[in-house]
């Protein structure tokens, strides 16, 4: 009869504070997944050099199907479709758009959930700049290692966790 909302957590970035100067103005800017998009192919330089970012496996992870959604709404509302998201999501430029996209993405089966790549980024940052995660992760690894830092996305999407108690002769 009742549903209640146990814990919510907004999707952020996870970087490092030697990086969060250059990429917090990109990514909580209008458009973060563009400018991504332009380092990752090679339109826009990162003062380091060689620009990665990962997210968790969609297929795998919530954290990663919210952060396809972030891309997707962006996607539509720059480009056209957001009347209809699975016509111009379905579209070869949008194919193109997530295969330019991906081109700096960092992939590693090991890591395709969202505890296992944030882990992985805790303990070697260098290897990707930034990550999707949730935040109440986000913050614990900055309050574990204070060389990494937060960036919110304007918009972003939350993860709200549910609870149901069921309570029924049958149960």
């Amino acid at each position: 009869q009742s549903y209640r909302v146990l814990f919510k957590s907004p999707l952020v970035f996870l970087t490092t504070k030697r990086k969060v100067g250059y990429l917090k103005p990109i990514l909580s800017g209008a458009n973060p997944w563009e400018a991504v998009r332009q380092l990752g192919a090679g339109q826009r330089k990162a003062p380091w050099g060689a620009f990665h970012f990962a997210y968790a496996d969609p297929l795998n992870a919530s954290s990663g199907m919210l952060t396809m959604s972030l891309i997707v709404t962006e996607y539509t509302r720059t480009h056209g479709g957001a009347d209809d998201p699975a016509a111009a999501v379905s579209s070869p430029a949008f194919a193109a758009y997530l295969g330019q996209l991906d081109r700096a993405y960092v992939h590693d089966a090991a890591t395709s959930g969202s505890s296992a790549l944030e882990k992985a980024f805790a303990a070697e940052p260098g290897k990707r700049d930034f990550i999707t995660a949730y935040e109440n992760a986000a913050l614990a690894a900055v309050d574990r290692d204070p060389n990494l830092a937060v960036i919110y996305p304007a918009p972003t999407a939350n993860a709200d966790q549910g609870v149901l108690l069921l309570s029924a002769p049958w149960v």
